[in-house]
């Protein structure tokens, strides 16, 4: 099948053009691609994976899905560029033809600002070029790296991800080998990225020499920023710097793992694993009289062998009665009782509600929308902690506030309306605020 889009060149046909390019079939193409890439590294033939990727990176079809992807993405828009006209999108497929001529800049985007209109729009070309080309080698690594990258739970961020890894560290509190359920190792990785050792960070990336080369130039230009790996629900145009840094930290979890099955929360087995790793956040469950030491020297090997500088880990030793945090969950097992539970973090309930407020003082929104967006906070906090023990948290005060906040704004209006509207605040605030039950489920 032809993989090429034929456009004809007439300016008043190019919108009409972008419109109707065959998505679809593109999507089919690269998938196909891909899928060949994916049964050569299954096969470990290198030397073909090379040629399939050089492939992908100079298909026309490629090329075109990289740019739709990023002009989808919301965050080119909140740093007010304008959208690029249809000609300029085809000027810019012509333009990824020349990937051998690529050179990463770094760009001050608070800067922009300051700029005015018509350098905005040259600098926002240059970055969806640069970040175009970025979507182009992942396209490539993908077949190789996603399902690792999925078998690990790490890499996508979804609440299911979420859910799966508070299952697990429950499972290691609440197991029945009691060894495992004393100590925990919390480590702390992000300053491991201050210094990177390029080559060996590079090692364990399946790319052409070519490529390889290029990507070397824009790790030494600043490719990798720390913000854009360990900020959660990061919105920003980072394409290829955190999937980098998430191949290379692959198997640092696994140091020392002990796969021990037994049956918990159901008849199904269960595999106990000592290693739990999201990011740069990473925690392992160790056994009484276990050498720290060595375990915290695998894990600076590890570093090391990946380029990156393994001396600055942030290590803390923390008994499971005493409890830790791990992704906005305070976990705690009950010294009296030798229960485990799991429920919000003072941090992640201090950010509901600072979310919350900042809310309902946007004075740009009428009173009845700015509720709805409150809602929609609230039921996504209630959402991410469905499996949490609730009635450890105080959500009075915020309810209450809410109330109060809503209520000197509806004192605004005359007598009537401001009878009339009491209790419909009354009722919104109530449904906002609904509570539902304590469960757990280990499905």
């Amino acid at each position: 099948m032809k993989e090429s889009y034929e456009m004809t060149t007439s300016s008043s046909n190019y919108v009409e053009n972008w419109a109707n390019i065959p998505w679809e079939q593109f999507e089919k193409i690269l998938f196909r691609i891909q899928h060949r890439i994916y049964k050569a590294a299954k096969n470990k033939d290198y030397s073909r994976i090379y040629r399939l990727q050089i492939l992908l990176i100079g298909s026309s079809c490629a090329r075109y899905l990289a740019i739709r992807e990023i002009m989808n993405r919301k965050r080119f828009f909140i740093l007010h560029y304008k959208s690029l006209k249809d000609i300029e999108k085809f000027s810019l497929v012509e333009e990824l033809k020349h990937i051998s001529t690529w050179k990463y800049k770094k760009i001050n985007h608070s800067l922009l600002k300051k700029q005015n209109s018509n350098t905005e729009n040259s600098v926002g070309f240059a970055i969806l070029k640069d970040k175009a080309i970025q979507c182009l080698i992942k396209y490539a690594l993908d077949p190789i790296y996603t399902w690792n990258l999925a078998s690990e739970k790490d890499y996508s961020k979804n609440n299911e991800t979420f859910w799966k890894i508070q299952k697990q560290i429950l499972i290691n509190l609440k197991s029945p080998i009691p060894e495992y359920s004393r100590y925990i190792l919390q480590i702390q990785l992000h300053e491991t990225f201050d210094q990177i050792e390029y080559n060996k960070f590079l090692s364990r990336i399946v790319l052409p020499d070519n490529i390889k080369k290029l990507l070397y130039l824009a790790l030494r230009a600043g490719l990798i920023q720390k913000q854009d790996y360990f900020l959660e629900n990061n919105n920003s145009l980072d394409i290829l710097s955190s999937y980098l840094c998430e191949i290379n930290m692959l198997g640092i979890e696994n140091i020392g793992n002990e796969f021990k099955s037994f049956s918990t929360f159901s008849n199904n087995p269960n595999y106990l694993l000592r290693g739990i790793r999201h990011t740069y956040n990473l925690i392992f469950f160790l056994k009484p009289h276990e050498n720290i030491i060595q375990q915290q020297q695998n894990i600076q090997d590890f570093l090391i062998s990946r380029g990156l500088h393994g001396e600055k880990i942030n290590l803390q030793l923390i008994k499971s009665t005493e409890g830790f945090d791990f992704l906005g969950w305070h976990f705690k097992v009950n010294p009296k009782t030798n229960k485990c539970m799991s429920y919000p973090s003072k941090t992640n309930r201090r950010h509901m509600i600072d979310s919350i407020k900042r809310t309902m003082k946007d004075s740009r929104y009428p009173l009845e929308d700015r509720l709805e967006a409150v809602q929609l906070i609230y039921l996504n906090w209630r959402t991410y902690h469905r499996y949490s023990d609730l009635s450890q948290i105080n959500v009075w005060s915020i309810k209450l506030w809410t109330y109060k906040f809503a209520k000197k704004l509806n004192a605004k209006k005359n007598r009537e309306a401001r009878a009339i509207g009491k209790e419909k605040l009354i009722l919104k605030i109530r449904e906002i605020f609904n509570h539902k039950p304590y469960s757990f489920s280990s499905s």
